[in-house]
Order: structure tokens, then sequence, then C-alpha cells
């Protein structure tokens, strides 16, 4: 289990969010290679410095869309917090 930040993992989600990936197909990818919803969100939290709390609506989203949180969920939230972050991190 990965629940310390993996650099090489942290850089890959954050290439893919520059190549334009949303968060549900960069946690599509993180989930084909079985990582737990656990480790999904500390290593997005990692990468985007996130608070546990904005990290932790992962956990209602499924690969295969039967999760509470369908994609365009998932999306909205986690893009609406990375966006804030870059923000914060670019003033």
């Amino acid at each position: 289990m990965k629940l310390d930040p993996d650099p090489k993992l942290i850089q890959e989600i954050r290439t893919r969010r520059a190549q334009g990936q949303m968060p549900s197909e960069i946690l599509r990818w993180m989930s084909s290679g079985n990582l737990t919803h656990i480790e999904m969100i500390l290593q997005f939290k990692a990468a985007f410095a996130l608070d546990l709390g904005d990290a932790a609506c992962i956990d209602g989203w499924e690969p295969d869309g039967t999760g509470e949180l369908k994609d365009a969920d998932i999306n909205g939230i986690l893009e609406r917090e990375i966006t804030t972050r870059e923000r914060e991190h670019a003033a």
C-alpha cells in the first residue's frame, strides 16, 4: 500500500494534468494500477497540495461509474480545488 507520497507517481499525475486530462481520467488510470481509494486520495492530495478533506471525495467515485459520484461530479469538485491551489501557489 502506497501511503507515503510516491515521487514518480506524483510526477505522472501532474504530467497527465498538464496534458489536459481531467481528474476522473487520471483516477481511472491510477485505479488500473490497482491502487486503492485510500492510495489514490493520498497521492492526489500530495500531487496538488490538497487538504485531506478536499481529496476525500475520491472515495465516492468508482472507475466503472457505479460510485455515488460520477465523472462529472468528481471532475467538478477536484478541478475547483486543484485550480484554487494552483492560483494560491502562483500568487
